[in-house]
């Protein structure tokens, strides 16, 4: 019994999955050229085989590349931010100076579309507005 046991244990430690794999036309021919001797299986296998051996200091690397790249695009988010605060205020801005001066104009075109004493005091109120 203990005998059959170790044997599915080896059976299963030998057992191969499948992978299903498809390639453009271009990369298959340089796979089959690269190969060699080896089959295209033997080969891909040993690929994936020494690609994930492979340790993860290159892993690390890749990230903290990765890291400086996205911050620097938040340094220069943040630079498009300010200037886009800049921007608002300097508008802010404008738009009470234009304010204020559309207020003065208002006022002074209204002194200017009123009659005249002479004219009010030549017409009673009544007549004043026909």
């Amino acid at each position: 019994m203990r005998q059959k046991g170790e044997a599915q244990e080896k059976l299963n430690e030998h057992q191969l999955r499948s992978l299903t794999l498809r390639l453009e036309e271009e990369t298959y021919l340089k796979l089959i050229a690269i190969a060699g001797e080896k089959s295209k299986s033997e080969y891909i296998r040993e690929l994936l085989v020494e690609h994930l051996k492979e340790p993860q200091e290159h892993l690390k690397s890749i990230s903290i590349e990765a890291q400086g790249i996205l911050e620097a695009k938040i340094e220069s988010l943040e630079d498009l931010l300010k200037a886009k605060d800049q921007t608002i205020r300097i508008l802010e801005e404008d738009k009470g100076f234009v304010t204020l001066e559309y207020t003065e104009a208002k006022t002074k075109l209204n002194r200017l579309l009123m009659p005249g004493q002479e004219e009010i005091i030549k017409k009673n109120w009544w007549q004043f507005w026909k």
